[in-house]
């Protein structure tokens, strides 16, 4: 049995969308029943990060199997929830979730939460 995979998603929702529908049309032309994986990465840099996670954790409506797996920007997510000064362990500490290359920012704005640079982070994390 084979296996749909998708990795990287970094918030781009209608990039998304776009691949499922791929899926499903490859699915409906060979009978295929194999589950769609996403390989984490759910969020970050693309500008609706919120509308992927809600889109995903609704599941499929057409009966497909969808298995969804923490990437290491999830990760971070669930780090700064917790302690906004912490970082992922596996980088250079200067790398808090919202320092630019992570692209942080970009998560907490599609939630409606103003990330501006002059805004002190404890500030953002309390609206997060």
């Amino acid at each position: 049995m084979g296996r749909y995979a998708v990795g990287d998603i970094h918030g781009q929702f209608d990039e998304l969308r776009r691949v499922h529908a791929l899926i499903a049309a490859d699915r409906r032309r060979t009978g295929e029943d194999a589950p769609v994986v996403h390989l984490g990465d759910l969020v970050d840099r693309g500008p609706a990060s919120r509308e992927v996670i809600d889109y995903l954790r609704r599941g499929p409506t057409d009966g497909t199997r969808w298995i969804t797996i923490r990437g290491n920007h999830d990760f971070m997510f669930r780090i700064f929830l917790d302690s906004p000064d912490m970082a992922d362990p596996g980088l250079n500490p200067a790398y808090t979730w919202l320092h630019d290359r992570l692209g942080g920012r970009d998560t907490l704005a599609s939630y409606w939460v103003d990330t501006s640079e002059d805004r002190p982070i404890p500030d953002i994390w309390a609206e997060a």
